[in-house]
């Protein structure tokens, strides 16, 4: 519990940065939220708790997921880009930080995941983070702006955001 209360801030900052971003692209031309926002934000904050440096990410992760995948194909050759990767950046021998960090960690009975182990869930973290949570992101949003009134009620009345939240889950 109090990983994620210490991740709140950087979330709030990540999120509020990426929103930014979406209204400044908007203001010039039309923009595709699920592109610059809702894609993006997931992306950035799994990045954050893999503790992977932005250009390492952008140059091996995010060419996987963001710019639309929509063939069955696509998502097999993300998975298979993301073994690869993480298979090359998890060196047994060396120490990381973030979630494979703790995926390398034992628990209190000194079990601990082997290296093929620790590959997969860092590729089924990545996949299924980044995809369902963009997908949420963006059919929220679609939802509100289909029904004005309920989009209405959430400007006018932030107490109902976290009901609002509970909804869209």
């Amino acid at each position: 519990e109090d990983v994620f209360a210490t991740m709140e801030p950087v979330i709030r900052a990540l999120t509020r940065t990426i929103i930014r971003q979406f209204v400044e692209q908007a203001r010039l031309a039309p923009t595709n939220f699920a592109d610059v926002a809702a894609s993006r934000l997931p992306c950035e904050m799994i990045r954050t708790l893999f503790a992977i440096e932005p250009a390492e990410w952008a140059a091996h992760v995010e060419p996987l997921f963001l710019g639309g995948a929509v063939h069955q194909q696509d998502a097999f050759a993300a998975v298979a880009g993301l073994t690869t990767y993480f298979n090359r950046i998890i060196i047994p021998s060396s120490t990381h930080e973030g979630i494979i960090g703790l995926l390398r960690t034992s628990n209190d009975d000194g079990d601990r995941l082997d290296h093929a182990e620790v590959i997969a869930n860092c590729v089924l973290i990545v996949t299924a983070a980044i995809d369902t949570t963009a997908g949420l992101i963006a059919n929220t949003l679609l939802r509100l702006v289909e029904h004005s009134a309920a989009l209405a009620q959430i400007i006018s009345d932030k107490s109902v955001i976290p009901a609002a939240i509970e909804e869209t889950l």
